[in-house]
């Protein structure tokens, strides 16, 4: 009797413990999104923005990305709008937005639509963007 009533504690400790964890990870979850939803205020949004998630410890960062990203921005000032993340600091705002590793860009066009969240190469991201700006008439050259 004694080991049935010792069961049905635990197996009741294990239920609520689950229901915790659940409730847990959903405020987590909502806290996350509103986070990440965070990083687009203040920006115009008849641009494209480009999400650059990066880390102090991502070597192909320093070394690639974000000299391409410095470059992108300097030859389209004004037509398109860079976010840049350390994801490492800003874990919700990674997690808000399905960053699993670094980097990885994410590209929305204007309106805020999403048209990737994948590590690209900057000439891929540059071609990108010059669709989307041809697209919408902006910074034709």
């Amino acid at each position: 009797m004694v080991e049935r009533i010792a069961i049905t504690v635990i197996v009741a400790a294990a239920v609520a413990g689950v229901v915790l964890a659940c409730t847990l990870m959903q405020k987590r979850r909502a806290a996350a999104q509103a986070a990440g939803s965070r990083l687009l205020d203040g920006l115009r949004s008849d641009l494209p923005v480009i999400i650059y998630f990066w880390s102090e410890m991502c070597v192909p960062c320093k070394a690639v990305q974000t000299p391409a990203l410095d470059r992108i921005e300097q030859d389209l000032a004004g037509c398109v709008q860079v976010v840049r993340v350390d994801a490492a600091v800003h874990t919700d705002e990674a997690k808000a937005w399905g960053v699993l590793t670094t980097p990885t860009t994410i590209l929305l066009g204007p309106g805020g639509q999403q048209i990737n969240n994948r590590v690209v190469r900057a000439d891929e991201l540059k071609t990108q963007l010059a669709t989307i700006s041809g697209e919408i008439g902006l910074c034709r050259s």
